[in-house]
């Protein structure tokens, strides 16, 4: 019913969509919506949410199985008033994000990496206030891109816990070293070249028999 009230909405700004002809492909970021239109849809959306929010509260017992799982993987036993801040924080980020990337139009320039980086700082800031170090490093740990690079290399290989977290400090420090986002074209060979370094990391962390079965189960 809730969604019912905003279709009409929903409507005026799928009429502002122009048909993509045949013979083209659309991008991902829908290059036929202009950004105005892409940003009124999401704001739309987190109207929806908002409205959820405040009818069912945020208590985890309104939560459906899939909801109460994903919570409790990516934020542990975090209360639920920080996790409604966190995902707030990047919600406004992402959507900050976004705009700058569909502006970008795939082309993503010195400046555009400029403002990327700038966002990620004061995102890692804002983060920072809302949690305390031990919780903070706990959410990395969960969501990081480090985190979630060592969790897909590890999809074959049975990692005990603290093989994961060893690799993990690896891949962590490694990225913090040579970055891993929105790099230039040297930044990228820079980070390229140093990759034997990463590989010796996760040989030292794990031990000559461990990274042989490792290296087996991973490499395609």
């Amino acid at each position: 019913r809730i969604r019912a009230r905003y279709q009409p909405r929903f409507r005026e700004l799928a009429a502002k969509q122009v048909e993509t002809p045949y013979w083209r492909t659309g991008a991902w970021y829908n290059i036929d919506d202009d950004v105005a239109t892409r940003s009124e849809r999401r704001a739309l959306e987190r109207e929806i949410a908002d409205t959820l929010r405040q009818l069912l509260g945020d208590d985890t017992a309104s939560l459906n199985v899939y909801q109460r799982e994903r919570r409790a993987r990516s934020y542990g036993d975090l209360p639920s008033a920080k996790v409604s801040e966190i995902e707030a924080i990047n919600r406004d980020y992402g959507e900050l994000t976004s705009q700058i990337r569909e502006n970008a139009k795939g082309v993503v320039l010195a400046e555009d990496r400029e403002k990327l980086a700038f966002l990620e700082k004061e995102k890692r800031a804002d983060l920072s206030a809302t949690l305390s170090p031990e919780e903070l490093g706990g959410y990395h740990r969960r969501n990081s891109p480090s985190a979630g690079e060592i969790r897909n290399k590890l999809r074959f290989f049975d990692a005990t816990e603290a093989e994961f977290l060893a690799l993990y400090q690896a891949q962590r420090d490694f990225d913090a070293r040579y970055g891993r986002d929105n790099l230039s074209g040297e930044q990228a060979d820079r980070r390229k070249a140093a990759l034997p370094e990463l590989t010796e990391q996760f040989k030292a962390a794990l031990g000559p028999d461990r990274f042989t079965e490792f290296e087996l189960l991973t490499d395609g």
